[in-house]
């Protein structure tokens, strides 16, 4: 049995105008943070649970950036309804699902991008939004914030 996917919404947040008008919209609770850009979502529409990766956010490969990141993501998203939103591939070569998410008024995916906690990718074909984050990880360079801060290391 095929789920029939929910109308398109209309976001709020500017920084989401990229995301496609004409793809499939999903409602779902995140149920377990996999890392900072990955989560285990319990669908609305059919009641089946999904791993679902945000599309465009590459997770920091350093591990005390990657915890950091895993808890933004937890703090984000974690046992809230989230809006699920396609550009135009729907998997990746790991069978996860790739959706752009919001949660609230917060796309997540520019956000873990924006504070640091994971850089642009772009694998096309889904690359809606690769300016958006591209723009969001210079922002968070600039600002120095995450994985772009510096830290000073004491000489001895």
């Amino acid at each position: 049995m095929r789920a029939t996917p929910t109308p398109y919404v209309t976001l709020g947040p500017a920084d989401s105008t990229c995301i496609p008008k004409n793809g499939e919209s999903r409602i779902g609770k995140a149920i377990e943070v996999m890392d900072g850009n990955t989560v285990r979502v319990l669908m609305q529409d059919n009641g089946l649970i999904y791993y679902v990766r945000y599309i465009g956010v590459e997770v920091p490969t350093d591990p005390a950036y990657g915890l950091l990141a895993e808890q933004k993501n937890i703090e984000l998203v974690y046992m809230k309804e989230i809006t699920l939103l396609t550009d135009t591939t729907p998997k990746d070569d790991r069978g996860r699902l790739l959706y752009y998410v919001i949660a609230g008024d917060t796309f997540i995916n520019l956000e873990m991008i924006k504070q640091g906690l994971g850089s642009a990718l772009d694998v096309p074909p889904n690359s809606s939004c690769a300016q958006s984050f591209s723009n969001g990880e210079q922002a968070a360079r600039t600002s120095q914030l995450g994985i772009w801060s510096v830290i000073s290391i004491p000489t001895p």
